[in-house]
């Protein structure tokens, strides 16, 4: 029993142990400013994201890549909504700023 003991003793002192790296997240943001004073729908990548407030910024957190932004006046308009489309491109803890109208 001693025997056995020491051996698992030793196997677990030269077996060391690993440290786990912690995850990485290859994400970056994407920060909203509307500085209209009427509210606009958003979309990334044709996704519905929500509606942002007159005068306010929003921040998302996307996935590298390149991403299709689109923003569409809710109210305030007489005939035709505003509309604006972008195409950014999203790197790992950076922020890439849309700012409309």
């Amino acid at each position: 029993m001693r025997n056995l003991l020491i051996a698992l003793y030793a196997l677990f002192i030269f077996s060391g142990c690993t440290q786990l790296s912690p995850p990485v997240d290859h994400r970056g943001i994407i920060q909203f400013v509307n500085n209209s004073n009427d509210n606009y729908e958003m979309w990334i990548q044709k996704s519905y994201i929500g509606i942002i407030q007159p005068r306010k910024s929003m921040e998302y957190r996307q996935s590298s890549g390149t991403k299709e932004i689109e923003v569409k006046q809710v109210n305030g308009y007489l005939l035709i909504p505003t509309k604006r489309k972008w195409v950014v491109s999203i790197t790992e803890d950076q922020s890439q700023i849309v700012t409309f109208p």
